[in-house]
């Protein structure tokens, strides 16, 4: 949803992009600019009150709105669950890796001050999303990631593998130690993505179902800012798919949406590594007996 106002001829999300680049520059030109999404949770203070926003953003992972009290009327309308938009000027800013970027506004005005109320919630929009794609990945059809391994190495070649994973993230040492001494049996290629952008986790996401791969891994540790991956667009790109997808993300307690997508689940990265280290002792396995079987054959 977008608001027909603008801010120098900026729209809302372009607008936000632009603050980003505000941001980059230390804050000096701290303008007017549109903001909109949807109000997550509303928290009050002893002399503010702020609307803590989530939606459609882009990089940024969640917008504060701080209103003081004595100008409560300008949003008497605005409750948890509906989304509004406005023009405020921006007050700062905190960028974390894990979380994202968070944007701070003084609302010292109500300007263009739009709200719409609306009886689906931002999480009821994303389960529809989830059952959408479940329903289109049923009509394509699961892939069996355990089959693709297996193939490739009858073939006597080593498996590709893609790990589609954070800019900065600990996981790949998670799966190199399951992995161990069946490391060089596998082909694997990094695949540093932004997780906090979902244009760049869907072109990615595309361009490795376009490469041939085996298995396309997404993988990531635990901690905040896990969830920023349930999102309607990744939902689809992946129900598209024709590469099979590996689910290997977060803890054992953490439990996304996106994995009832996935072709397999490991639950975490070193669940990943352990998951095709055992894929490579199977095969190594089954070919030490073909071939001790081939050998009483000659004998006999």
């Amino acid at each position: 949803m977008e608001s027909n106002n603008s801010i120098g001829g900026l729209r809302p999300k372009d607008a936000l992009s632009e603050a980003r680049e505000r941001v980059n520059l230390s804050l000096k030109d701290k303008g007017c600019m549109q903001v909109e999404g949807w109000v997550k949770r509303i928290r009050g203070g002893n002399e503010n009150v702020f609307y803590i926003l989530g939606g459609d953003i882009g990089d940024v992972s969640e917008i504060v709105l701080s209103l003081a009290k004595d100008h409560a009327e300008w949003f008497s309308g605005v409750e948890q669950g509906c989304y509004i938009s406005l023009t405020t000027h921006m007050m700062s800013a905190a960028d974390n890796d894990r979380s994202g970027l968070r944007l701070f506004f003084n609302v010292r005005e109500d300007h263009n001050l739009r709200i719409v109320h609306t009886t689906e919630s931002p999480e009821d929009k994303l389960k529809k999303a989830l059952e959408e794609a479940k329903q289109k990945k049923a009509e394509h059809g699961r892939r069996s990631v355990d089959r693709a391994i297996e193939v490739r190495f009858m073939q006597l070649s080593k498996p590709r593998v893609a790990l589609l994973m954070p800019l900065k993230t600990v996981a790949w040492n998670d799966i190199d130690k399951g992995l161990g001494s069946m490391r060089k049996m596998f082909d694997i290629m990094e695949f540093p993505t932004n997780f906090r952008n979902v244009g760049d986790i869907v072109r990615t996401l595309r361009r490795l179902d376009s490469m041939e791969f085996d298995a396309i891994c997404l993988t990531r540790g635990g901690g905040a800012g896990l969830e920023a991956i349930d999102r309607p667009e990744v939902f689809d790109a992946i129900s598209r798919m024709k590469t099979p997808v590996v689910y290997g993300m977060g803890h054992e307690t953490d439990s996304l949406m996106i994995r009832q997508l996935a072709d397999k689940v490991v639950a975490t990265p070193r669940g990943l590594g352990d998951y095709l280290h055992s894929m490579a002792t199977k095969v190594v396995l089954a070919m030490i007996v073909l071939m001790a079987a081939l050998g009483l054959i000659l004998l006999w």
